[in-house]
């Protein structure tokens, strides 16, 4: 008994080809779409936008207890 291999015909790897094409030039396409928060030049590029992540990064520390 000879097991048979499935082959999808080539029109129908095409289609798949295709296809994938098509959703990878979509999502590249939304990437290029989506707007980008502005930028203030007068803002200091080294300066910290978000003033919650100050307040943190000066809480942290390390506290050693000697037992």
């Amino acid at each position: 008994m000879h097991k048979k291999e499935a082959m999808l015909d080539p029109w129908i790897i095409e289609e798949i080809l295709r296809k994938e094409r098509e959703k990878k030039e979509e999502e590249e396409r939304r990437k290029r779409e989506q707007p980008q928060p502005e930028k203030d030049p007068n803002q200091d590029p080294n300066q910290n936008q978000d003033p919650k992540k100050d307040d943190e990064d000066k809480d942290r520390g390390v506290t050693i207890i000697d037992i």
